[in-house]
């Protein structure tokens, strides 16, 4: 069952169309295509006619003419004129208002040094080649002086951290390359949710139909179960890495360890065999024991541990929840140590056991240079607001005073609102860049309004050895701005214009990155929108596992590290917090992913987006009826942080104990992260927010 592949098959209407590149912060990255409308026939957005024969477009994207056409579309600067976080602006015009930022952030500086601004830099557009939300937002900060930075992602800084240090930089795979796998394993991953890539879920699919067994771990039976007929495991929350100790366990005792591929590859099993079998904490890593922790049913685990143990190659698929977790980082190092230990690393059909997307060279192409700085201050992302809050005192590198903000979303998208509210109200100028007046924007001092993907040309990297061409399909509404352009402006105000745009034009700048770039025809890769780097069936260590010696890894030992960094196991420290937690009141565990039509926070205002994500709680109904609580009815979840107010729905899809809260809702009563914790799960400094202990009351008792 292969998606239709239509290359070469070009009606004489299709051929009449304008390539786009979705350009969001998703895993997917799709060529889409603009077909302009004719008379009353509105222009829509389709599938690129020369795509892929995997690839597949989401709804997100498809509807991506809704944000630019919103009603609530922003369209000229905005000056606070009351309380902030009241949303009372004013209009102004944007030489007004790019006076008075530079005059701000001038001013900022002389009084307080450079580093008492703080640049938050989001996903508005991060996967482009010039209009690139963190590398546009980069450069202009880093040109400004030697202001405050934030360094990791929300996403992904526990499996990065850990990814780096087992595996160094070479381990993501082409969806292709899983068509050989006789066993897949999605372990937190929501596939067709959270997307990797944009052909992995035709792969799955044509694996389903193939009758190859697939198994999906999460506390939540998701639509990518459904979807694939997968066989659903629960655990809890924050406890995977107990039951990758253990089904390591039953591998050791069923010798079924690969250890000639442990030997040849790998550095650091003796350490993490000794843990497995208890030689130094006295406590063998069992399967009871890590059903006791997980809430995982005996017959899954010994079904789990039996086709595992068995069926080679198999492909494990980690999602980035299973790191958003206080010990995510040993979630993520056993995840690797697994298939490792299997012998399914660097093969056709296996996998590293870490992440699949952007490890595999891209076609080359120029970029802008974000123009970092090797001596400036900066902060783990996650805990920005506790920087603004404490400075130096609290043993931060710098007194924040000022928060220029691009594409981000911070005050609702960071863990707990709370806080957040604190640190914004705390600084004395803040600026934010964006398409519409969101939570965050309402606590600026200034708002510029600014242009959609659709409506600038740019270049756009996927993670399938493509490059695509984004063209611009109509003109930003009167009054709205580029990132680009707005900070091209404040460059020109305070004097260092020229090394901005090193004399280009917009124009320029992608004729220079084609220029050095392997795209052989310009003018063709502008009509049609792709580039075919040529190779899609690339494994992730094939190089490695096929000549150790001549290719080594980056790591400390040059192979796989298994034992790398500190505390290469279950994280009983963490595991008793949460105990304690559960003891003070707080027994179920919350859960916080995507939603299907949201990418993070952004379509939160659409009316399409509202009319299809409820702001809801799910619970399991066994959970709702010892609480005497009823569907539909409004419950408040409280924890330590802070507590939110929305409507109950009992699902048996989501496993006892636990419940679920889907991210990005704008409203500031209902939104998840009122009730999570800015506290990181070390080493890494990462987001834990599915590590947060609740109860959940109904409304009036609150």
């Amino acid at each position: 069952m292969l998606y239709p592949y239509n290359r070469g098959m070009i009606s004489n209407f299709e051929s009449s169309y304008i390539p786009v590149a979705c350009n969001r912060d998703c895993g997917a990255t799709c060529p889409l295509a603009y077909f302009p409308g004719s008379g009353a026939v509105a222009g829509m957005l389709k599938d690129n006619p020369l795509k892929g024969e995997r690839m597949r477009s989401c709804i997100r994207g498809l509807k991506a003419l809704d944000t630019i056409n919103a009603a609530d579309r922003l369209k000229k600067p905005l000056i606070r004129t009351g309380k902030r976080g009241s949303g009372e602006f004013r209009e102004a015009s944007w030489n007004e208002a790019l006076d008075l930022t530079a005059e701000k952030l001038q001013g900022l500086k002389n009084r307080y040094g450079d580093e008492a601004l703080l640049g938050l830099a989001g996903s508005g557009a991060c996967r482009s080649a010039l209009h690139n939300t963190g590398k546009v937002a980069g450069r202009f900060f880093n040109l400004l002086g030697n202001i405050t930075r934030t360094h990791g992602y929300y996403s992904n800084t526990a499996a990065s951290y850990t990814a780096g240090l087992v595996l160094g930089g070479r381990h993501g795979s082409d969806a292709e390359t899983f068509l050989q796998s006789k066993l897949v394993i999605l372990w937190g991953a929501d596939v067709f949710t959270t997307r990797f890539g944009n052909e992995l879920e035709s792969v799955l699919l044509d694996l389903k139909y193939r009758g190859v067994p697939m198994v999906v771990l999460d506390p939540v039976k998701t639509g990518t179960v459904d979807r694939l007929g997968a066989r659903w495991i629960s655990l809890y929350p924050g406890t995977d890495s107990a039951v990758m100790a253990a089904l390591l366990y039953e591998f050791i005792r069923r010798d079924k360890v690969d250890r000639d591929f442990l030997e040849r590859y790998s550095s650091g099993w003796d350490v993490i065999e000794s843990y497995v079998l208890g030689e130094g904490d006295e406590t063998p890593k069992t399967p009871e024991w890590a059903c006791r922790i997980s809430g995982m049913k005996r017959e899954d685990f010994d079904w789990l541990a039996d086709i595992y143990g068995r069926v080679t190659p198999a492909a494990m698929l980690p999602g980035l929840s299973i790191q958003r977790a206080l010990g995510g980082e040993e979630a993520y190092r056993f995840s690797i140590v697994l298939q490792a230990a299997r012998g399914n690393s660097g093969i056709p059909g296996g996998s590293a056991g870490a992440h699949v997307w952007d490890a595999a060279p891209k076609p080359r192409c120029g970029s802008l240079s974000a123009l970092y700085r090797p001596d400036q201050p900066s902060i783990p992302v996650n805990i920005w607001p506790d920087a603004v809050l404490e400075g130096r005192s609290g043993g931060y590198p710098s007194d924040i005073k000022g928060i220029y903000n691009i594409g981000t979303n911070y005050l609702i998208q960071g863990s707990d609102v709370i806080k957040n509210r604190r640190a914004l109200e705390a600084v004395g100028f803040l600026v934010t860049h964006d398409f519409f007046l969101t939570p965050t924007a309402r606590w600026s001092d200034v708002v510029f309004p600014v242009s959609h993907y659709l409506e600038r040309d740019d270049i756009v990297f996927p993670d399938n050895n493509y490059l695509y061409y984004s063209a611009q399909i109509q003109q930003p509404p009167e009054g709205v701005k580029d990132d680009y352009e707005v900070c091209r402006l404040l460059s020109e105000r305070m004097g260092f214009e020229a090394d901005f745009t090193q004399d280009r034009s917009t124009r320029e700048w992608l004729d220079y990155f084609m220029e050095h770039s392997d795209i052989d025809n310009k003018e063709e890769f502008r009509r049609t929108g792709i580039f075919d780097g040529g190779a899609h069936n690339r494994v992730g260590l094939e190089d490695y596992i096929s000549d150790p010696d001549r290719n080594p890894l980056e790591t400390e030992t040059g192979k796989i590290h298994l034992s790398a960094g500190d505390n290469p196991g279950f994280r009983d420290d963490f595991f008793l917090q949460q105990e304690e937690e559960a003891q003070l009141g707080f027994p179920l565990r919350m859960v916080t992913p995507h939603a299907k039509y949201r990418v993070n926070s952004t379509g939160s205002n659409l009316p399409w987006v509202i009319k299809r994500e409820k702001d809801e709680l799910s619970m399991n109904p066994l959970d709702g009826a010892a609480r005497l609580l009823t569907e539909g009815q409004f419950v408040r979840v409280v924890s330590l942080q802070g507590d939110l107010r929305l409507k109950l729905h009992l699902d048996d899809c989501v496993m006892r104990g636990v419940v679920r809260v889907f991210n990005g809702s704008w409203n500031l009563d209902s939104t998840v992260n009122n009730v999570t914790s800015t506290e990181p799960t070390t080493p890494s400094l990462g987001s834990r927010t599915h590590s947060v202990q609740v109860e959940v009351l109904p409304a009036a008792e609150i």
